[in-house]
Order: structure tokens, then C-alpha cells, then sequence
């Protein structure tokens, strides 16, 4: 038991849970002993995918699609083609990129990703007047390619207790959803005793925030404390289960050993605040 309880700590410590998206109350969850995990726990981070999140939007494909659940406000696992109204989660690491689009009019699809001191980046931003963000007017771009600014969100899905982990996401994050992740980071950052990131613990959710540029409603995700309305009040202690393998999974995802689908990235075509839909 001693080895299978260890073996499963492993699969954690790598980031390699697979979320579980079936109702608890409609299936027999078994107790399979010293043979849990079996299969799958010796694969590592390298070997299982960590599932891509996203928000629906009124365009998105699975909304259009009529495909059975989808709704626009609903945050979408589109690994895994299920659909949530909210989530606990243990937030673990927020990568910034900037990402190299191919227009939709030329097949779509994610061209390349950089670090933000990559030279092609910077000679962009420097042609668009000192500004990394892509705008309908002032289109940061590298070639004939459209450049976003883009967080990427590493976490933990929890239970609702805020205690068990259920599995792992990641969710990219670009336009008018950097600023909720920006704030996440900034109340962390600023909290009392600067905890890290890994030890704290939030609701996510989605709400109807407004385009700047057509005042156009569309679905924006929010962060809560999972526990009260401070940071401090939902923070895992450290010897705790949860904050030892929040923070594995830092250390997974700072290394890049964190795998995904990202080619899920690239199948949504909608775009939340930006006022030209067409630059997928």
C-alpha cells in the first residue's frame, strides 16, 4: 500500500492528473488498492496530456455546433469536450508568451510561440509604436502573422472543499482575459507574508464583461478566494498534501515538463475582445 500511496504522489508531483469529468453520483468509484494508478503513474508528465480550458463564447465552434451542453459563459475542457459553469481551483504558475497566429483566411492555426525578449518580438512591438497588444488598428504582427500577448494558466482542479486535488488544466489567456489573471497574480503578489502562488486557492467563474472598442457583451472569467474575501483566508498551509504538490507542479511547468494539447488552442476561432474576428 506504502508504494501505491507513493507511486500516486509521483503522478502528482509531475503533473499528471487527468481531470475527472464523469458525476460522481452516476458511476461506482472503486477502491483498487495497491493496483491504483496502475498504467498510467509510470508515464510521467511527458506521457499523459494536462487538459486545455477555455470560455465559450457566442461564437465559439462547440457553440455553433449545438453541441449537446454547450452554452456561451461556460467554461469549456476541450481536451476532454466537457463543459463546467465554474471551478475550484489551486492556481500553480502563469507562463507569458506571445503567440504567432496564421489568418483564418490561410489555414488557421498557430504558427510559433516566443518568450517576450525574443528578438522577432521585440523588433514587433518596436514597429507598433512601443505596444504589445494587438489592436484592429495598430495589429502587432511579425511577418503576415498576427502576434497576441497571451498568459497561460497552470492549475489544480480541486474538489469543492477546496481539499482533494481532482486533476489539472491549463487555460490561455489573451485579450481582455489578461487583466483578470494580472489581478490574480498582483493580489497574490501584495498579499501579507508573500505567499506563493501554489499555496492559495480560488473560485473560477465567468461573468458578462463589455468590449472596450464596440461595447459588444461577451463571457470573461474572475477569480474569487476560495475561503472569505482574502487571499490569507484561502491559503493551504505549508506542510499540507496540497501545497507540496501545487508546488511540484510549479516546478513541472517552470521546467516545461508539462505537457498539453495545444493544437486545442488552436480550434476555437472566436476571440472575446478583439473588434477584428477574422485574424485566427
Amino acid at each position: 500500500m506504502a508504494n501505491a500511496k507513493k507511486n500516486k504522489e509521483t503522478a502528482l508531483d509531475e503533473a499528471a492528473a487527468i481531470v475527472k469529468t464523469a458525476d460522481p453520483g452516476a458511476i461506482t468509484v472503486y477502491d483498487f488498492g495497491d493496483d491504483s494508478g496502475a498504467g498510467v503513474d509510470e508515464l510521467g508528465a511527458a506521457g499523459i496530456s494536462t487538459p486545455w480550458f477555455d470560455v465559450l463564447q457566442s461564437n465559439s465552434p462547440e457553440v455553433e455546433a449545438n453541441v449537446d451542453g454547450a452554452k456561451a459563459g461556460l467554461i469549456v475542457n476541450r481536451t476532454e469536450k466537457s463543459f463546467l459553469k465554474s471551478m475550484v481551483i489551486q492556481p500553480v504558475y502563469i507562463k507569458r508568451e506571445f503567440v504567432l497566429w496564421r489568418e483564418r483566411e490561410k489555414g488557421g492555426g498557430v504558427v510559433a510561440r516566443y518568450d517576450e525578449a525574443h528578438p522577432d518580438v521585440r523588433a514587433a512591438v518596436a514597429r507598433n509604436d512601443g505596444s504589445e497588444i494587438w489592436t484592429k488598428d495598430k495589429p502587432l504582427k511579425i511577418g503576415e502573422h498576427n502576434l497576441f500577448d497571451t498568459r497561460y494558466l497552470y492549475f489544480h482542479i480541486l474538489d469543492e472543499e477546496g481539499d482533494g486535488i481532482e486533476g489539472a488544466g491549463i487555460m490561455g489567456c489573451k485579450s481582455s482575459k489578461i487583466k483578470p489573471v494580472k489581478d490574480l497574480a498582483s493580489v497574490v503578489k501584495w498579499a501579507k507574508g508573500r505567499p506563493p502562488l501554489y499555496s492559495t486557492r480560488f473560485k473560477l467563474d465567468t461573468w458578462q464583461d463589455k468590449q472596450k472598442s464596440t461595447g459588444k457583451l461577451f463571457w470573461n472569467i474572475r477569480f474569487a478566494p476560495l475561503i472569505g474575501k482574502t487571499v490569507l483566508e484561502s491559503v493551504c498551509p505549508p506542510d499540507s498534501f496540497l501545497y507540496q504538490q501545487g508546488k511540484a507542479f510549479y516546478e513541472a511547468a517552470k521546467l516545461g515538463a508539462v505537457k498539453t494539447d495545444f493544437g486545442a488552442e488552436g480550434s476555437a476561432q472566436e476571440d472575446e475582445d478583439v473588434s477584428e474576428k477574422r485574424h485566427f
